[in-house]
């Protein structure tokens, strides 16, 4: 009996086409993922240019509440004395000792610190009378602004100009009356415990 050779067929014509779409499946896939990191890297680099820097927005802030800008401050310094306005009076606003829990550190912060407020003479009856009967919404509102400030804001800022500002603008909402200049931390400290 002869021997029967078997001739290889050609090539299936649907093996190609399946082999050609995988192939471009895998590169419409690459060119969309290529497409979404462009997209998300470019609204990424625009928000970081037209984010403003933290010393603009506490500039602003100050502006907004009458609060001289840090640059203004800078040219106050001086050695000689300071000059103090004698139209105001210092205000006793109470002692404070605040616990703060920093989670991104895991430990805790207690502020001790004593607050006076700066108030102008002909507004001091009134603020008094004000101080009386909001004392307890006042003291809950310092021990609130406190504890919202970040580390870096109660360590590293030794003027406490943001905290000074929020302070202030919270003060005068609860008085319903814009009585307080400004707030003076007096033996203010910071413990940070594990």
């Amino acid at each position: 009996m002869p021997e029967q050779k078997t001739i290889p067929s050609e090539p299936d014509a649907s093996e190609g086409i399946g082999a050609i779409e995988g192939g471009s499946s895998l590169m419409a896939k690459i060119k969309v993922a290529a497409f979404v990191l462009v997209v998300i890297g470019g609204e990424c680099a625009l928000f970081f240019f037209f984010m403003p820097s933290a010393d603009y927005i506490v500039d602003a802030a100050g502006r907004s509440v009458g609060v001289p800008s840090s640059e203004e401050d800078e040219g106050e310094l001086t050695d000689g004395p300071v000059d103090i306005p004698a139209d105001v009076v210092e205000a006793d606003l109470s002692d404070f000792s605040v616990t703060s829990y920093i989670h991104v550190t895991n430990t805790h912060l207690r502020i001790d610190f004593k607050l006076v407020g700066i108030i102008k003479t002909e507004d001091d009856p009134e603020f008094q009378t004000r101080l009386e009967s909001n004392k307890h919404r006042i003291r809950e509102k310092v021990i609130v602004t406190v504890r919202s400030m970040s580390m870096a804001d109660l360590l590293e800022d030794p003027a406490l100009g943001l905290l000074k500002r929020k302070i202030v603008i919270s003060l005068n909402r609860i008085l319903g009356k814009e009585l307080i200049q400004d707030v003076i931390f007096s033996d203010y400290s910071v413990i940070e415990q594990s």
